[in-house]
């Protein structure tokens, strides 16, 4: 009764994992090899439980693929028609879970039965090339496909593009590893919308050298917006098999990936002294980094500063710059990413107010102690004059920094002791009726 029972409790779990136990992995093993599970051919073995070749690709739809020649001698199998079976199990019994019933169309995506008791049924022509997918649905009835090529199949060794911003035609270029069979296309695969829904457009070359142009309209510039290149025997492949109608692909180490530089968000925090800006990424492709640009109601852009980039990433970055140059009024910021390549594209334009100071204040001077310079800053609510005055320690005025009319705002003065010697000094401001006097350290 108990040995009943724990068949009864294993059962269910077996059959309702949401995956195949990868540890045992998938086989192929037929007619070919007499059966022979693990197969003796190891592009037909699982690479977990039989080091062989037969491994699961996680990104996208989750599949096992594989790739097998056939030729009258010199290859992984010989031509034929075989009876084979997808299997998966224990090495006590790598029969456990099987999947059969169908024989095979190439290059189309048929349905494979768990547990079903006909084995399927294969026609290999020898001097061709098959890539199996199939899909790791866990242990209950799956799709599957086999492609068939003249040739070894050909991988995608570079992906490049010349992306300069939303609305703009976007070329992008493509490197095989060699000459790619007459069954073999070259797609772009790209997104507007992440990945929601996706558009193909088939690349055009010779040798190893193709192309292909996602047109501008379908280019937003944002993190929703990217592409990768895929081979294939389908001549229209679909978006809900795409990963199943997938021979090769350059996605970027696994992860699809976007126009090269992904801007996630881009803000700007304000108080009475500064304006904090911040940005992220979620990918970078070749980004030298971020010239930072402000444009006032009387004003044209211009260039305040700049922040590197991260060069190539696949994870998400933050940056930030702080603009402690601005006095009362409206303000624009932009970004211009940049190219190593000295190309580049502006980010979304973010605007602020800042507004008048609620008090006089006279800041203490930074750095201090100093050598030779500091920079004093005073806020001022309304319009004043100004006097800012330097007095030694013997209260001997040595040098007047402001004396006339002032605006309301925050003001910075940089104060340069080059000529001074070592000691304790004050500043003193008076504006209107508000006077204070703090002090500084010239250390040299």
């Amino acid at each position: 009764m108990r040995k009943l029972l724990l068949v009864l409790l294993l059962v269910p779990f077996i059959v309702l994992q949401a995956q195949i136990y990868e540890p045992q992995g998938l086989n192929m093993p037929g007619a070919y090899d007499g059966w022979s599970d693990p197969p003796t051919v190891a592009n037909l073995a699982s690479a977990t439980q039989a080091s062989g070749n037969l491994a699961v690709i996680a990104v996208g739809t989750r599949r096992y693929h594989t790739t097998f020649s056939v030729a009258s001698s010199g290859a992984d199998l010989i031509g034929g028609t075989y009876e084979f079976l997808f299997t998966s199990g224990p090495s006590s019994n790598y029969f456990t879970n099987k999947w059969g019933g169908t024989t095979v169309a190439m290059n189309t995506v048929q349905s494979y039965s768990f547990g079903a008791g006909t084995n399927n049924s294969i026609t290999l022509t020898n001097g061709m090339w098959y890539t199996v997918n199939f899909a790791d649905s866990g242990y209950k009835s799956t799709n599957a496909v086999f492609m068939e090529t003249s040739a070894q199949p050909v991988t995608i060794t570079n992906v490049s593009d010349n992306y300069s911003g939303a609305g703009n035609d976007v070329l992008v270029n493509i490197t095989l590893s060699g000459a790619k069979s007459t069954e073999e296309h070259v797609f772009i695969r790209y997104t507007t919308d992440g990945w929601a829904t996706s558009s193909f457009i088939e690349a055009t070359g010779s040798g190893t050298d193709y192309s292909a142009t996602i047109p501008g309209s379908d280019i937003n510039g944002t993190a929703d917006n990217s592409y990768y290149v895929m081979t294939t025997t389908f001549s229209s492949p679909t978006s809900d098999e795409a990963d199943m109608e997938t021979i090769n692909l350059n996605n970027n180490s696994g992860t699809n990936y976007a126009l090269p530089v992904e801007l996630t968000s881009f803000t700007a925090l304000t108080n009475a002294k500064a304006v904090t800006l911040k940005w992220n990424t979620a990918t970078e492709l070749n980004n030298f980094g971020f010239s930072i640009e402000r444009k006032s109601v009387n004003s044209n852009w211009a260039k305040i500063g700049f922040v590197h980039g991260s060069g190539n990433s696949n994870s998400p970055k933050d940056y930030s710059y702080v603009d402690n140059t601005v006095s009362p009024g409206k303000y624009s910021y932009r970004l211009k990413q940049i190219d190593n390549n000295g190309t580049y594209k502006y980010s979304k334009i973010v605007e602020v107010n800042i507004g008048s100071p609620a008090s006089y204040a006279l800041d203490q001077n930074y750095p201090n102690p100093f050598n030779p310079s500091t920079t004093i800053s005073y806020a001022l609510p309304a319009g004043s004059n100004v006097k800012l005055v330097i007095y030694n320690s013997l209260g001997q005025e040595v040098r007047t920094l402001v004396n006339g009319f002032e605006a309301a705002g925050i003001h910075k003065i940089n104060f340069n002791a080059l000529n001074m010697t070592s000691g304790m000094y004050f500043y003193k401001i008076e504006a209107g009726s508000f006077t204070q006097v703090r002090k500084m350290i010239l250390l040299k």
